[in-house]
């Protein structure tokens, strides 16, 4: 009889051991869960801030890009402006060059009229 009640002391020591092991098992299992939930709500805060800082970050670069467009254009501009001067400054040169010339040659013929 006693060693009957020595094994149901055994089994229900083992049964209570099983139970408490499913116990802390599945407050594992929740706890896990809880912590991947609270990951996964980081991860989504973090994406959504990442997001919005792509979209100051592309359209601070927009920005940048127009800006940097309007200074090659304003560039052209003023190089054309300073081609158009450089031009018209060798055409009155030439013109200048053809007027001391047309004077040399009016003043030399004048001089040789005076002999």
């Amino acid at each position: 009889m006693n060693s009957m009640h020595l094994k149901d002391i055994l089994i229900q020591e083992k049964q209570d051991t099983v139970e408490s092991s499913e116990a802390l098992l599945s407050e594992l299992h929740e706890r896990s869960h809880d912590e991947v939930l609270m990951k996964e709500k980081m991860i989504a805060d973090y994406q959504r801030k990442v997001n919005k800082i792509s979209k100051e970050v592309n359209a601070e670069r927009e920005v940048l890009q127009e800006d940097l467009y309007k200074l090659h254009a304003g560039r052209r501009v003023k190089q054309k402006k300073y081609d158009d001067v450089v031009k018209k400054v060798k055409e009155l040169s030439r013109y200048a060059e053809e007027l001391q010339k047309g004077a040399k040659t009016h003043e030399d013929n004048e001089n040789g009229k005076d002999r």
